[in-house]
């Protein structure tokens, strides 16, 4: 099975780090793998909305928003090597979900995000991957005569997790430097579309200027129109 290694060859095992809230960990010592996974899988989503009216040709699709990434990867646990660890499978697996899926009894709640680290896969604290986890699947695959399980193979999904501070940071949708370009939809209005772009409807004049209109009360569904970064 592949590991990962650093530039000087040294053998770099991916940890799992549970946080009952921001900054706290909910417990002492983090979870290390035996074996590094062979492989993972992340997946970005970005959603659009395909405006349709009547009489349009063609469809145009326009960026909505994107959900949150997943991160997907499947690892093993192994008691039936010589001179392998001497934890039981158990005891592994319950550390694992301590760090991921456990009820935190004084957040009444499973921990609120955990960290997944693995060397140069995430060099720096801007790459560490924060998620919570939405799927756990245990395959056990060896047991002693007595029923202890001796090999499991774990697969497991995560979706990426933001607080609020750090989503609206990140989204800055009225950013005074941000353009924004809407297409008129059935029903829509000036004020509605300026509350939706910049959470107040005291801008509408300035989109008015801005795309030229000659009517306030009626837009044209298709109509493009084109609201500008905010004037301090």
């Amino acid at each position: 099975m592949p590991e990962l290694t650093s530039n000087a060859g040294e053998l770099v095992k991916l940890t799992v780090e549970g946080f009952k809230k921001e900054g706290t960990p909910v417990e002492d010592q983090l979870f290390t793998m035996q074996f590094n996974p062979s492989g993972m899988n992340i997946s970005y989503y970005p959603t659009y909305c395909e405006e349709d009216y009547a009489g349009k040709m063609g469809s145009e699709m326009q960026w909505n928003h994107t959900k949150a990434t997943e991160l997907q990867f499947k690892f093993n646990m192994d008691k039936s090597l010589v001179n392998e660890t001497s934890i039981t499978i158990n005891k592994q697996i319950d550390s694992f979900k301590a760090h991921t899926i456990n009820y935190q009894p004084d957040t009444h709640e499973p921990p609120l995000y955990t960290e997944i680290c693995w060397g140069e896969f995430t060099e720096n604290k801007n790459s560490i991957f924060r998620g919570r986890i939405t799927q756990l699947d245990i395959t056990y695959t060896q047991f002693k005569p007595s029923g202890e399980p001796l090999r499991a193979e774990l697969s497991v999904a995560f979706k990426e997790y933001k607080s609020f501070q750090t989503r609206l940071i990140k989204q800055n949708n009225s950013s005074p430097d941000m353009t924004h370009r809407r297409t008129v939809q059935a029903g829509d209005t000036l004020l509605l579309m300026t509350q939706r772009i910049y959470g107040d409807t005291k801008y509408y004049k300035q989109v008015a200027t801005h795309n030229k209109l000659t009517s306030l009360r009626t837009l044209e569904p298709g109509t493009q129109l084109i609201f500008p970064p905010l004037e301090s």
